[in-house]
């Protein structure tokens, strides 16, 4: 199983917070085996169990985000104005 994929990182949360997967199932009010499906990726959760995992696991939807920051985007450097269209010009 991949590091930055949604099962590892519930996996990782689950963990830190002492819960098995049947506790976890049983917070989140899922069937037994929906977190082991989760976490072995076996299918992607709809928004709503997002939330609801991550209301049991006490964080935030954005744990659930990549953990790898992506680089600051950098303002592009700054070039000429682009001129409106003067009368009688022929574009």
């Amino acid at each position: 199983m991949a590091e930055d994929t949604f099962g590892a990182r519930l996996k990782q949360l689950r963990e830190r917070a002492g819960l098995t997967q049947e506790q976890l199932a049983g917070r989140v009010g899922m069937d037994g085996p929906g977190p082991a499906k989760l976490e072995g990726d076996l299918y992607t959760p709809i928004w709503l169990t997002v939330r609801a995992l991550a209301r049991a696991l006490g964080v935030s939807c954005a744990a659930f985000e990549d953990t790898v920051e992506p680089p600051p985007r950098q303002a592009a450097p700054p070039g000429r104005k682009r001129k409106g269209r003067q009368k009688g010009s022929k574009d």
